[in-house]
């Protein structure tokens, strides 16, 4: 199990924008994300995932795969032709569901919010070029 404590440096969070098209999970991954030290924000649906992410440049986006008015492939065409490249966690049901392209992720429901914690905190790593982003020490236990 791991162990997510806060970040170091609290004058950089880094944003998370989530998009699920169910209140309660969008509202659990919200208090939990935010209680860890990250910053967070919610989108109900891919059209408002889109606008938001113009207009609050998140460092990481967590994306439902099966939302009612755009599919998860879709909306990650439209965030990489507007030019939006940052990680993005896909998340859904089915078995066959994969990563869009280099800079995502894939993650089945359900899960616990913990896991997504781990997950956001290793695109981070791996994609941010600048260094305002300080990780968090992780333990198994």
């Amino acid at each position: 199990m791991w162990k997510v404590g806060n970040y170091l440096n609290n004058k950089y969070k880094p944003r998370v924008l989530i998009c699920d098209q169910e209140a309660q999970v969008r509202s659990v991954l919200h208090e939990y994300l935010i209680s860890v030290g990250f910053s967070a924000d919610q989108a109900k649906d891919s059209h408002e995932l889109l606008e938001l992410a113009c207009n609050t440049h998140p460092d990481v986006i967590l994306l439902d795969w099966d939302m009612p008015d755009m599919d998860g492939q879709t909306t990650m065409r439209h965030l990489r032709r507007m030019g939006i490249n940052v990680p993005v966690i896909l998340f859904g049901t089915g078995s066959s569901l994969l990563p869009f392209d280099d800079d995502s992720a894939v993650l089945q429901k359900p899960f616990r919010p913990k896991e997504i914690a781990v997950v956001l905190e290793t695109l981070l790593l791996e994609t941010k070029k600048d260094k305002h982003f300080i990780p968090r020490r992780f333990k198994v236990q």
